[in-house]
Formats: structure tokens, C-alpha cells, sequence
């Protein structure tokens, strides 16, 4: 039994009018035939003879002419069948969406209303080169790997070139994207996330904040110019689309909101660094050890450093995400 039943009823519905006996034998005159001759055709010339049916289910030159066709409505048959699922929970929301009133939010409204919150994915750059550290080794490779080529002038302007325009163009986005950054009340209200420090202490320091924007632009600059392909592979494409409407429209801002993107993000590479092995099995081991003393430090913090704020002096607040 098939257990998709929109592409079970196309299926039958193609095969029942397209493919079924009684409506798909196809008359051919003596003309449209294979063009093979019949040895006793003269002798039968002039007899009328019946026409010929072919079933296109077992004639082969039927099939070959018509394997376009067969094609297209197969490919129609799996794609429902690979992403029906998704087109259901799509629907779904939206009918969420109409439901709660035109808003993605449960709850108090007011508190988390839709902006065009773009620094979100200056946040996600600066989390993702916290979480993978050793793409902070990208600029010294870079830089190390090309300053023989740059000493002894063997260097290729074309290259040179490619990699200024990609400079250029990622600082100005990251620059642009600044320009719409909020700071939701949330933020600035609670001392017990991390997101509290890295917005009173990072990220509202003007001058701190440009230097970090340049040093994310520049990184950022070189593993584009060094992994151009990865632009070639649609579930890259798909999850910076995916990434940019999950959180762009979010004014709140918290380190939580990027798991799914992490999550996600990881399954990439993984898919992107198939053929090597080497090279997924340091990524996985760098991320493993490096979350586990991140999360070991939180979690001690919390277990262990609980503090006494001024607004609830009768009970011990407690450091967490």
C-alpha cells in the first residue's frame, strides 16, 4: 500500500487515463508503421486489412517515443512522494499562521513583534566562528600559504583581484546589516544568559563592534574565496534561505534561536566533506571536544556560582543560555 495517498491518486489517475487498454491503443496505417517491409505485402495488396493495435505498455517503440512523458509523470510521483511531508507541514503552518491571527508568536505579542532584524546574521557569523574555532585558523593559513607567493611577486592578479571584490562585497553586506540591529528589552533586563554580556560588553561597544564586523568580514572573505564550490550545492543554498527567514525577523536576539542553524549547518558539512574522511572526522572531533568544555563551563557555573540579584534578593538566581 502506498503511504502517500495525494501521489497514490496521481499515480492512479495517470495510469488509468494514460496507460490504461482501452484508451491507449493507437491505430497506425500501413504508412506509420516501423518501416519494416512485410514479405507477403504484394500478395495481400489488395486485401483491406484491419488496423494494427499497439498497447504502449508493451510496445517498445511506443515507449521510446513516449519516454519523455513517462519520465516527467514519474519524476511528479517521487517528488511527492519525497516531499510530501514537507508541503504538509508548509500548509500547516500557514494555517497556523491565519489561525493565530497573521502572527508567529504564542503568547504575549506585544513582547516579540516581527522587524526586519538583519545584524541577526552578523550574531550568527560571530557565533558560528565561537562554535567552530578552527575557522579562526583560516586567515593565518591563508595568509601563511600565500606570503611566499606575495615575497617572491609570483602571485596571480586575477586571483588578487577575485579576492578584494570578495572582501569588499562581504564587508558591505555585513556593514549593511548592522545598520538593522535592535536591542530588545529582554536583553538588557536579565544578567543571567550569556547574551546579556555579549551585548553590554561586545556588541553595544561601538569601536569593539567595527573591529569585530572587520575581523568576521575579513575570515568570512577568505573561506568564500577558498570554498567557491560550496555555492554549487543546493543544500547550502537552502539552509542560508531557510537560516535567513528563521531568524532575520526575530527581534529578540538569543543564542538559542541559531541551535536549529548550527544543527543544520553541521549536516552540511558533513554532506559537503564526504569524499574525505580525514577531514570530517577532525571537524567532528574539534566540535565535540570544544562543546563539551564550553557546556562543561557553563554548566558548573550554574551548578556551582549561583548569585543573589537586587530585584530578587530572597532566592539565588542561576547562570545559564
Amino acid at each position: 500500500m502506498n503511504i502517500f495517498p495525494l501521489a497514490y491518486a496521481i499515480e492512479n489517475f495517470i495510469f488509468e487515463n494514460i496507460f490504461s487498454d482501452e484508451k491507449c491503443f493507437i491505430t497506425l496505417s500501413k504508412n506509420n508503421q516501423t518501416g519494416v517491409s512485410n514479405p507477403n505485402e504484394n500478395l495481400n495488396s489488395n486485401i483491406e486489412k484491419e488496423p494494427i493495435k499497439y498497447n504502449p505498455l508493451t510496445d517498445n517503440t511506443y515507449k521510446l517515443q513516449n519516454k519523455e512523458n513517462i519520465y516527467f509523470s514519474a519524476k511528479i510521483k517521487n517528488t511527492l512522494k519525497n516531499y510530501l511531508h514537507l508541503v504538509v507541514l508548509d500548509l500547516a503552518f500557514i494555517f497556523f499562521i491565519i489561525f493565530n491571527k497573521f502572527s508567529i508568536v504564542l503568547g504575549d505579542k506585544t513582547s516579540h513583534d516581527l522587524v526586519l532584524h538583519l545584524a541577526q546574521i552578523n550574531h550568527l557569523m560571530i557565533f558560528a566562528l565561537f562554535f567552530f574555532p578552527f575557522l579562526n585558523l583560516v586567515n593565518f593559513l591563508f595568509f601563511l600559504e600565500n606570503i611566499n607567493a606575495i615575497i617572491n611577486r609570483k602571485f596571480s592578479i586575477k586571483h588578487i583581484s577575485i579576492f578584494f571584490l570578495i572582501s569588499f562585497t562581504v564587508y558591505s553586506i555585513v556593514m549593511f546589516f548592522d545598520k538593522f540591529s535592535y536591542v530588545h528589552d529582554f536583553i538588557i533586563a536579565d544578567n543571567r544568559h550569556y547574551s546579556f554580556y555579549y551585548f553590554k560588553k561586545i556588541y553595544m561597544n561601538a569601536n569593539l563592534r567595527i573591529l569585530i564586523l572587520i575581523y568576521i568580514s575579513l575570515t568570512y572573505s577568505v573561506i568564500i574565496f577558498k570554498n567557491m564550490e560550496i555555492f554549487k550545492n543546493t543544500l547550502f543554498i537552502s539552509w542560508i534561505i531557510c537560516t535567513c527567514l528563521a531568524i532575520i525577523p526575530a527581534k529578540l536576539f538569543e543564542f538559542r534561536y541559531f541551535s536549529p542553524c548550527y544543527i543544520t549547518f553541521l549536516l552540511i558539512m558533513h554532506a559537503f566533506f564526504s569524499k574525505n574522511n580525514l577531514k570530517k572526522f577532525i571537524f567532528n572531533i574539534y566540535n565535540i571536544i570544544w562543546s563539551i568544555l564550553v557546556n562543561s563551563v557553563t554548566i558548573y557555573i550554574f551548578i556551582f556560582r549561583p548569585f543573589i540579584q537586587k530585584e530578587f534578593p530572597e532566592t539565588y538566581s542561576r547562570f545559564m543560555w
